[in-house]
């Protein structure tokens, strides 16, 4: 072989070692890029992993089932992460891998619109009330591939709930702001207003779509009176309004808190603005409070003019006047004032405690505090108590009053008043009261007349009658009624055989029923006379008890004044424990059992307890 043929055949080995050498590299080159795709797919598979177990939302992967048509029938839930257990309230082992029409027993929840987002690949984002876990949810619906659809959810029932509460309040203060009785204005930060409710309209005579969205400026010069109405004005309230939303800062030199308005029909009205400064993101804007105060300038105008007249009509009359200044505690006696407590004109001190200290020590203790709550609460109030004379006499006093110069904050300034002597009328009514008590004392010894065996009953019922009225914190009317009717409660007996009250044996039937007939006897002898208390029915009441086993008439409960209940415990208690023709004295213990074990029964609770605590706890021993 020549040179040439040597040349070739190297020459071809050279090419075949290459293609060997560069086939194998290849090869070794497309393993690497394998290992490598293996590895990073590793890699992303468990950062999904990670992610999937551990994102804050709730993610749970579905698999479409459909038909041959391709119409969807089910859904699987092939993955559900944990904050979708716990969001969902899910146990994960119990539902991955499972239908849904499995885990919701037939029914399949939004099947049509899952298998859109399954079939489409277009993600759906929804807000749904899920009343099997009575929640609401936020979810997102996506395709991760053909025929499966991922829902992301995300609880949002806090936030729906609060939206709910929001509105709930929303409305409630537009309910607020609309039927409230003052006129609501509320600007914006630029000054145009964008509340006005029912009685802003009917306050300055403008309707709410007139008004709205109405620099504030152009309403509030609308409104000024035609006489004060000027260019320089109009400037002034304008920039006035203008520095205050600036600068949330409001010149009360600027504004008044009452005006004069101008209605557009003409009319006239005293407007009260209270104005509040809120600051915003965007600045500070303006509300208004606006009270219609016509009718009280009116009557201040008036009480002005009856009070100059009073004060000349009072000095020429009989009746003590005062008028009191509430800042400096002066007071204003009129001429009568002194000579009806004997002194001179201008000889007492002018000041509050002029007649405080002239006041009867027992009732400026409850008298000065009840005046004092009075004035403050700007109440009407009629007292009585007794003023000391230059000679050193007492004179009863009738004092009327009224609180009035009401400031915005409701405060009086000013109270006037008078004070009347009462003395005649109260020395006639202790006359009446000792004539009327004599003829208590003559009615009962009446009876004791005819019933010698009960001597002294009456007037024990009476002492333990009136501290139970007391016990139970009555009015001195009820208390003094409750004495009275004690005290001739078995006035009755006078219309009964003297042979069955001192009868020595237990009563028959027959006789324990005309005993009966004393509370109705007693009632129809007291029923023509003028008591200032319902003697005549406390009488006849005081032996009915709450359960309705009492006579005459079986009330029950409710159905039995209160006087009538306090007065049979004391009656049943007195009797028990004195003596009687037909049994010796059971002793108090005795009558304090039957009040207990039948308290509730046959007595009234609240006597009942006032009445052994009494005897337990304080003491009290007939006398």
């Amino acid at each position: 072989m020549d040179d040439k043929g040597k040349k070739k055949v190297e020459l071809i080995k050279k090419l075949e070692t290459l293609k060997k050498d560069r086939g194998g590299g290849m090869l070794e080159n497309n393993i690497t890029k394998r290992k490598q795709a293996e590895k990073a797919l590793a890699e992303s598979e468990e950062k999904y992993q990670k992610l999937f177990a551990n994102m804050m939302d709730g993610l749970v992967l579905h698999k479409l089932i459909t038909d041959k048509n391709g119409h969807p029938i089910d859904y699987i839930l092939e993955k559900i992460n944990k904050a979708a257990e716990k969001i969902l309230s899910w146990n994960r082992e119990d539902i991955e891998g499972k239908k849904a029409t499995e885990i919701y027993n037939g029914d399949i929840p939004f099947i049509e619109r899952y298998a859109k987002v399954a079939q489409t690949g277009k993600a759906e984002y929804f807000v749904d009330y899920y009343p099997r876990f009575k929640k609401w949810y936020e979810i997102t619906s996506f395709c991760p591939e053909r025929g499966y659809f991922a829902n992301v959810f995300r609880d949002i029932t806090e936030r729906k709930q609060a939206e709910e509460a929001l509105r709930e309040s929303e409305e409630k203060y537009r309910e607020l702001v609309e039927n409230i009785g003052e006129g609501i204005v509320r600007t914006n930060e630029e000054g145009r207003i964008t509340v006005w409710n029912a009685a802003a309209e009917k306050i300055f005579g403008i309707p709410k779509h007139d008004a709205l969205d109405r620099n504030i400026w152009d309403l509030q010069f609308l409104v000024i009176p035609s006489e004060q109405k000027s260019p320089e004005l109009y400037q002034n309230i304008k920039a006035g309004i203008r520095n205050i939303l600036m600068s949330g800062k409001f010149d009360n030199s600027n504004y008044s808190s009452e005006q004069n308005i101008q209605r557009p029909d003409g009319t006239r009205a005293f407007i009260q603005t209270t104005f509040n400064i809120i600051s915003t993101i965007k600045g500070f804007l303006l509300i208004s409070v606006n009270r219609d105060i016509t009718e009280r300038k009116k009557l201040e105008e008036e009480f002005k003019i009856i009070a100059e007249r009073l004060e000349l009509a009072i000095d020429a009359g009989e009746h003590g006047f005062w008028d009191w200044n509430l800042d400096t505690d002066d007071i204003y006696f009129s001429t009568c004032y002194y000579t009806m407590l004997g002194y001179k004109p201008g000889e007492l001190p002018m000041r509050k405690e002029t007649w405080t200290n002239l006041m009867h020590p027992e009732d400026k203790k409850i008298i000065i505090p009840r005046v004092e709550k009075y004035v403050a609460n700007a109440e009407p109030y009629e007292v009585e108590f007794r003023l000391k004379t230059k000679d050193g006499d007492w004179k009863w006093i009738s004092g009327r009053g009224k609180s009035y110069n009401i400031d915005k904050n409701g405060i009086p300034h000013r109270a006037v008043g008078v004070h009347v002597n009462i003395t005649e009328r109260k020395q006639a009514e202790e006359k009446l009261k000792k004539n009327m008590d004599a003829t208590i004392d003559t009615m009962s010894n009446m009876i004791e007349a005819k019933d010698p065996y009960t001597s002294g009953h009456q007037q024990r019922v009476c002492q333990l009658a009136v501290h139970l009225a007391r016990e139970l914190n009555l009015s001195q009317d009820k208390i003094e009624g409750i004495r009275i009717a004690s005290l001739i409660h078995d006035i009755g007996k006078i219309g009964l055989p003297t042979e069955i009250l001192s009868k020595p044996t237990r009563l028959t039937d027959i006789e324990f029923s005309l005993i009966k007939d004393h509370s109705q006897i007693g009632h129809d002898i007291l029923k023509s006379i003028e008591f200032s208390y319902p003697i005549a029915q406390i009488v006849l009441q005081h032996h009915e008890r709450i359960n309705g086993l009492g006579y005459p008439n079986q009330l029950k409960g409710d159905e039995i004044l209160l006087e009538a209940k306090i007065l049979g415990v004391a009656d049943v208690v007195e009797a028990m424990s004195s003596h009687r023709p037909y049994r010796p004295a059971l002793g108090i213990d005795a009558a304090l059992e039957e009040i207990t074990q039948n308290k509730g029964i046959l007595y009234d609770s609240k006597a009942a307890d006032a009445c052994l605590k009494l005897f337990k706890e304080k003491g009290f021993k007939f006398e």
